[in-house]
């Protein structure tokens, strides 16, 4: 679990350095660095040196990473497109309903609106 939280860390930040991976998990730089090191190894994680601070490494996703993320990321939708067929439409609409609520409250930005 925690390397597919690193993937889809690097999915949407690519060019992420090690330390930005390290906050992710809240983990030691070394522990970080030991689970990219394991990603690289796979072939689904690249360093690049990053040409305009020498001492930073960005980290992005290979072709074969990006892969099996999307892959992750279809067969996670299908599982919960399946259990939701239980609900009614009334049922749905109350949970989208909830969900919505929960996206203002997590955007920094609705925050933002509900406190001027």
């Amino acid at each position: 679990m925690p390397q597919l939280r690193v993937l889809t860390f690097l999915g949407r930040s690519p060019g992420a350095s090690l330390s930005a991976v390290a906050d992710l998990d809240g983990v030691a730089a070394a522990t970080a660095s030991a689970m990219v090191e394991r990603l690289v190894r796979r072939g689904l994680v690249i360093r690049q040196a990053d040409p305009e601070e020498r001492r930073r490494v960005k980290l992005s996703l290979t072709e074969e990473g990006a892969t099996l993320l999307e892959g992750a990321r279809a067969h996670a939708r299908g599982r919960v497109a399946e259990r939701m067929r239980v609900f009614t439409d009334e049922e749905l609409a109350v949970l989208a309903h909830g969900l919505e609520l929960l996206r203002d409250v997590l955007d920094p930005a609705k925050q933002q609106e509900h406190r001027s």
